[in-house]
């Protein structure tokens, strides 16, 4: 027992000394997640924080669509008829993977365009049961194909049963002759299997015969200049990555010594040739270099005009059909990304090498660009010059030259850095996500993060080194797996576990690209406002994606996020496709409880002793009193962004005031969220704070400092204070202030005191940056004794007594708020040593917390019963005023019980959201227009003449 508790005692030590070890390190490695986590999470307040962007609903990348590269062509044919058996049509493999369908939506949306009027003949594989008819009628059912009618549909696709490793791709010969008959232009050969650890035999059907075979097929269609469009890769180079003055070029690379044809034989026989070649050449795995061999063998075929594209690493579209899109399974860099959020425990190798990417869209767009060259209008075609240059001679006069091309789709060297991340970065992006969503637990990841991030890139390993390293760590799985055989009665576990087996091997077949960087020669520079960063986190989501629908079929995952699927917003493609109004849950009763409060709380990436006990209290306070604590995470995306921009020497956070909750509301979303990039904040706290035994001594030790509160005098140490706390290296300095004073006796919102942002104002020589942030309760913690000072009786001042009756009533469950939710409207700038506009300031900071105002069915039955009127009148009084309801479904059960008895009870709920009234007060009850929206009613106008307002209006009139 003693040896147990010491081994425990020590893990728990070792524990805590990693995590605070790794925990800067772990923050300050990337911002991606606070600058872009809009892309997961998405606002009631959407389309006001898209206006203040200027993004709206659509990419930031939609410039890409416009490059030189990937402007779709118009096609301009001399006759048109209406045979079918003469019009145009073009034949795809590999419809179902991931390049090859959103290729198929590009062919069939730009079909007028590229004059494809007969359509596409896809050919398809039969796979585990499902026809090829019904495989491709689930892609075509994908909402990516709307635009296409049923009829559409029918007429444009044909599907044909083919395999294109046998001859003739498979089909039967009357088949075969009544494809051959019809006009064909192009043929795209997409299928490939994407596999770096395929046998040899197996990577030559796969990538080099069903080349082949589909180059055969092209050359015997009756429309003699018909284009093979063959799909490569941008990897088959050998071990060469080329350099920024000597970048990878666009033509073969030689297999000397080698003879590519006996290399082939060998692949499919005794693979004693192939493998010695593979090995002297130094590919990295059996894809790269059966597509190097291929690429070899097509450009022998001198009859068939043969454009061969070489793609870098495949990423999601940037664009279309929207920002984020990776099909439907992940491949590549997702898949990486897929399996580190599910086995964050793998050890992967990241360094600073940058990832070889190329949005799926931007590949699909250079296929079409470089594959509709003839005959067309737009001005991205080459010259009659550029064209014979293209053209490989022949060596026999009986042969006819043809058009043979190379084409790299990657960025060219010359794109700017932006436009690029790294693999570190691409990790800890995965992390803070993970971290965040609940697919990874932060301990563990500070422990694969300090292997893959620290320890791997400074033992600057080899692939071989590697591959030893990696077969160790992987014992420990294999000998589970062996033991699980042996038994008679096999857990589920295991069989889960074998079939993701192969996953495990991905980090060793992503070294030889992750620990290098790679240089192309392409067509391809990037444009200047192509964020690389933001593309990263699309990955990341996508990522997410797949593993939450991954989760949901298993339905063992009980998730923090907050989802409301009848909310659904508009995107480029279509309703609800791409995102979800999705606040998250961090505390309260239905929060997701962690194993250990004091474990969570102790390996948090930041805090000192103090903050990480506090945190553990209010873990569990939180839990006692209320439901759900949501955070509107989408609304602090702009923050982070910000900052970058603008380098401010101090972020103001400026919250409402209505309960005592809110100072511990703010520093405990700091502390869960560390991912958001905003640091615990310096509390402004008002004095009585101070008196308090033994609790102002841990508020001070918790980053609060203590301001007199003086209408009449200033405090004259505030100064002194704020100018200690601009001075520390860190920037910017977080501050949080109640600008509004002391709490609000009646939830209304009361005139701003500007004391304190006079102050800031006068010190530092950067902008400061200003935060309103709103604290929406349905119940407040100390509603009781509001009410009762708002109705005329003496304030009572805190006490040590006081905390410890109210602590009483929490441990007999007598506090019940019910739900809170945060939103946080944009930052904006305070001008240094300009305190002429303190005021106004002020006045911006109450109306845009007054915008963040939501309502819930407990404000809204509340109301209902003060003025008398029925639910219904008041949810549409507020649609007319483009008030935002609490966004969620009905969650009755989650409301706290309403005192329908008190009338003073009943009006503090509607004061609530009573300011979107005052302007129809404000010509007859200016007293009360003055309590509602001290801010002032100039800024709002009252709407027309609506009947469900008037009745409302006239209530509280009266």
């Amino acid at each position: 027992v003693k040896l147990t508790s010491t081994a425990f005692g020590v893990a728990i030590l070792l524990v805590l000394a990693l995590c605070r070890y790794m925990g800067s390190f772990y923050l300050e490695s990337s911002r991606a997640f606070s600058k872009h986590c809009g892309m997961i999470f998405q606002s009631p307040f959407h389309e006001e924080l898209t206006k203040e962007t200027g993004q709206g609903n659509n990419s930031p990348y939609n410039s890409l669509m416009a490059l030189e590269w990937t402007r779709v062509p118009k096609i301009i044919r001399a006759t048109s008829s209406t045979a079918e058996e003469d019009k145009r049509m073009a034949i795809l493999s590999g419809s179902t993977g991931f390049i090859g369908s959103l290729l198929l939506r590009n062919l069939l949306l730009n079909r007028k365009t590229l004059s494809l009027d007969g359509g596409v003949v896809l050919l398809v594989r039969s796979k585990k049961g499902v026809s090829s008819h019904e495989r491709v009628k689930r892609i075509l059912s994908n909402s990516m194909f709307d635009f296409l009618s049923a009829t559409d549909k029918e007429s444009l696709v044909h599907v044909v049963e083919a395999d294109v490793t046998l001859p003739n791709c498979g089909m039967e010969s009357s088949l075969i002759l009544s494809i051959r008959e019809r006009n064909i232009s192009h043929v795209f050969h997409c299928a490939a299997a994407v596999s770096f650890s395929q046998p040899l035999e197996e990577a030559a059907l796969s990538n080099i015969t069903s080349s082949l075979q589909m180059q055969l097929l092209t050359k015997s269609l009756r429309n003699g200049d018909a284009k093979f469009v063959h799909v490569s890769t941008a990897f088959v180079h050998g071990g060469e990555t080329g350099t920024k003055d000597a970048p990878l070029p666009e033509s073969l690379y030689s297999l000397d010594p080698y003879d590519p044809v006996e290399i082939y034989k060998s692949m499919l026989a005794t693979q004693s040739y192939a493998s010695a070649a593979m090995k002297d050449l130094r590919f990295p795995n059996t894809y790269t270099f059966s597509k190097c061999v291929c690429e070899h063998l097509l450009q022998r075929e001198q009859h068939v005009d043969t454009i061969i594209i070489r793609p870098s690493i495949v990423g999601p579209a940037a664009c279309e059909p929207f920002e984020g899109w990776s099909g439907e399974r992940p491949s590549t860099v997702v898949a990486a990304a897929c399996l580190y959020l599910k086995f964050p425990y793998i050890m992967w190798s990241f360094g600073k090498e940058k990832v070889p990417f190329i949005p799926v869209d931007v590949v699909c767009r250079y296929i079409i660009s470089q594959s509709f060259q003839e005959n067309c209008s737009d001005d991205t075609v080459d010259t009659d010059e550029e064209k014979k240059e293209a053209r490989i001679p022949s060596t026999n006069e009986n042969e006819s030259n043809c058009l043979q091309i190379i084409k790299t789709v990657s960025w060219d060297v010359a794109s700017p850095d932006s436009s690029s991340f790294s693999w570190i970065s691409y990790a800890f992006a995965i992390v803070h996500l993970g971290a965040v969503c609940g697919h990874v637990n932060r301990v563990i990841a500070y422990a694969g993060l300090l292997v893959s991030a620290k320890i791997f890139p400074k033992l600057n390993l080899s692939l071989e080194s590697f591959r030893r390293i990696h077969s160790i760590l992987k014992v420990p799985i294999n000998g589970f797996l062996d033991l699980c055989d042996r038994l008679p009665l096999k857990p589920k576990s295991a069989g889960n576990l074998k079939s993701l087996s192969p996953l495990f091997d991905l980090p060793l077949l992503f070294f030889p690209f992750s620990n290098q960087n790679f240089h192309f020669k392409s067509d391809l520079v990037a444009p200047d406002n192509f964020d690389g960063e933001r593309y990263m986190f699309s990955c990341v989501v996508a990522a997410h994606r797949f593993i939450q629908k991954y989760e949901k079929r298993l339905k063992s995952h009980k998730s923090n996020l907050r989802k409301y699927a009848n909310e659904s917003f508009s995107s480029n493609v279509g309703p609800a496709l791409n995102r979800h109004s999705c606040s998250l849950v961090i505390a309260g009763d239905k929060h997701s409880k962690p194993t250990s409060d004091l474990l969570w709380a102790c390996t948090q990436p930041k805090g000192n002793l103090f903050i990480r006990f506090g945190g553990w209290l209010l873990a569990k306070l939180f839990r006692m009193t209320a439901a759900e604590i949501e955070i509107d995470i989408a609304s602090f995306t702009s923050l982070a962004r910000q900052i970058s921009a603008s380098n401010p020497d101090s972020v103001i956070i400026a919250p409402t005031h209505r309960s005592y909750y809110d100072f511990l509301i703010i520093s405990y979303i700091c502390f869960v969220l560390p991912e958001l990039g905003i640091d615990i904040p310096h509390i402004a706290a008002a004095s009585e704070f101070s008196n308090l035994p033994f609790l102002g001594w841990i508020a001070a030790s918790m980053n609060a400092f203590f301001i007199k509160r003086d209408e009449k005098k200033r405090d004259l140490r505030l100064r002194e204070k704020l100018s200690c706390i601009l001075s520390k290296k860190q920037k910017p300095s977080f501050l949080e202030v109640f600008v509004e004073g002391k709490r609000s006796r009646n939830r209304s919102f009361v005139k701003p005191k500007t004391g304190f942002l006079r102050c800031v104002s006068e010190l530092g020589d950067n902008p400061h940056l200003v935060l309103p942030i709103t604290i929406n309760y349905e119940a407040l913690p100390d509603q009781s004794s509001l009410i009762s000072e708002a109705s005329g009786n003496r304030r009572e001042n805190m006490s040590l007594s006081k905390l410890c009756c109210w602590m009483y009533r929490v441990f007999c469950g007598e506090v019940n708020i019910g739900r809170v939710y945060i939103s946080a409207s944009k930052a904006f700038e305070m001008t240094p040593h300009d305190s002429n506009k303190v005021d106004k300031i002020s006045q911006t900071i109450l109306s845009r917390q007054q915008e963040r105002i939501v309502v819930s069915g407990y404000h809204i039955r509340a109301a209902s019963c003060a003025l008398g009127v029925s639910e219904s009148e008041v949810v549409d009084s507020l649609g007319h005023l483009n008030c935002t309801l609490w966004p969620s479904l009905d969650t009755r059960t989650l409301h706290p019980p309403i005192n329908e008895s008190s009338q003073d009870f009943l009006w503090s709920c509607l004061m609530h959201f009573g300011h979107v009234f005052a302007p129809f007060l404000e010509s007859t009850h200016k007293a009360w227009v003055t309590i509602l929206f001290p801010a002032g009613s100039q800024s709002h106008s009252a709407t027309n003449n609506v009947k469900e307002v008037n009745i409302i209006v006239s209530k509280i009139a009266h």
